[in-house]
Parts: C-alpha cells; sequence; structure tokens
C-alpha cells in the first residue's frame, strides 16, 4: 500500500500542532480572564471609603456576578484578587456594614460567631431592634434631610440597623400608627377625588401600603363618565 507525502504526516508533527493547539487555548483563556476581571472592576465605584458593587445584588444586599461562567459574590471575589483565598471555614466580615462593598480593607475573615456578635453590637438583627418613638423618627427624617449623618449614622445614634434606619426615613416601619376619625375621612376625601395613588399616600402619612388599603377599603376613586356616541 502506498503513502503519498499529503496524507502521511509523522506522529512528532502530529504531537507540535496539538501542543501549539493547547497552547494557543491556554492563552485564550488568560485573555478572557483578563478581560472579565476588567469588565468587574468596571462596576465598582471606588470612594473614599468603600468600594461599592453598582450591579446585581442579592435579597441580602450583597453584590453578584457571574465571572468564567460561575457564580460569584462579589466581596468575596475581591477579596482573593487583591489579598488571597480566604480560610476554609471562614466567612467575610464588612467593618463598615456595607454589603455592597468590596474594599479589602473593610473585609475581615472570621467565623459564623464572630459575625453574630458583629450584628448584635451594631444593631443588625432585626428582631433585637428597638422601636422609635414618632418624635424620634421626626427628629431622624429631620437630621437626615439636613445632612447631619448618614444612614449609617444616625443609625448607630438611635440605636437601630441601617436597613431599619432607613424604613423609618422612608415610613416603611411606623406600622402602629393610628388615625382619627377625621384623619380618615380627609384621607378617604382625597382619595375619592383622583390623581393620587395608594402609594403615594401611604409615604406622605408613614404607613404601609397595605395599611393604607386597609383605610381606603370601602372608596373608590373617581373616574370620568364616558359618553357613547349614538349612531
Amino acid at each position: 500500500m502506498l503513502y503519498t507525502q499529503a496524507t502521511h504526516r509523522p506522529r512528532r508533527r502530529i504531537a507540535e500542532e496539538t501542543s501549539e493547539y493547547a497552547d494557543l487555548l491556554s492563552e485564550r483563556e488568560r485573555l478572557l480572564r483578563r478581560i472579565e476581571i476588567i469588565d468587574f472592576w468596571l462596576r465598582v465605584k471606588k470612594t473614599a471609603t468603600c468600594w461599592i458593587w453598582t450591579a446585581g445584588c442579592t435579597k441580602a444586599g450583597y453584590g453578584q456576578a457571574i465571572i468564567g461562567g460561575k457564580h460569584y459574590v462579589t466581596h468575596r471575589f475581591a477579596y482573593e484578587l487583591l489579598v488571597g483565598p480566604i480560610p476554609e471555614g471562614l466567612l467575610l466580615r464588612h467593618t463598615c456594614d456595607n454589603p455592597r462593598c468590596c474594599n479589602p480593607d473593610h473585609l475581615i475573615p472570621g467565623t459564623d460567631q464572630d459575625n453574630a456578635q458583629d450584628k448584635s453590637e451594631r444593631g443588625r438583627f432585626s428582631s433585637r431592634v428597638r422601636r422609635l418613638t414618632p418624635a424620634e423618627i421626626e427628629e431622624m427624617r429631620a437630621r437626615y434631610s439636613a445632612g447631619e449623618g448618614t444612614q449609617i449614622e444616625l443609625a448607630r445614634i438611635y440605636g437601630v440597623g441601617q436597613k431599619t434606619a432607613e424604613e423609618y426615613l422612608r415610613g416603611y416601619r411606623q406600622r402602629g400608627r393610628t388615625f382619627s376619625e377625621e384623619e380618615i375621612a380627609a384621607i378617604r376625601a382625597r382619595y375619592a377625588i383622583g390623581g393620587i395613588s395608594v402609594e403615594a399616600l401611604a409615604n406622605e402619612h408613614g404607613v404601609p401600603s397595605h395599611r393604607m388599603r386597609e383605610l381606603l377599603r370601602s372608596v373608590r376613586p373617581e373616574k370620568k363618565r364616558r359618553r357613547y356616541r349614538r349612531w
């Protein structure tokens, strides 16, 4: 049987081509990795203190990203990228109490017990948060509007967590508020006229939307009657 020069390739040549192809693949993977890391840092906004992740987050507020086809928590990815591997069995604790922060200077490895102690000391346990009085809520809102402190600073002053302070500032925490008959009648009359939503009324009076719906259950805003043309 005859072999032509075009069809016959020595094994050494085949091995060299395979090695060159593997080198090209590894170089391509390294380039893709660099591009993904550059894209990661483009989504991080660096301030004087925190490095804030500006893209998608989990329900708990921690940044998340897909890098190389894998899901990562952004502050863990940044720590491993700039500092090194996280010790096995440990998690990262935010000293700034900002779950979006990716600054490795604000991240400290620790155990679940250390993290629970941080939450207890900083008032981040929802079951241990104290309820503020209406006067304290109004005072907090006034100070926040005047720029006398951030949400974190005001939360520490009033002994609540940052999330709780945010809810107080937005009016979501005043669930125990009661309305007089005159106030209810005025709210219903205003809603019956139209031009304002339930959510807007709830934010204005500092109650949740479902609470405002209970007050307005028997009221529907007036709608313009349609005029039908007779043919």
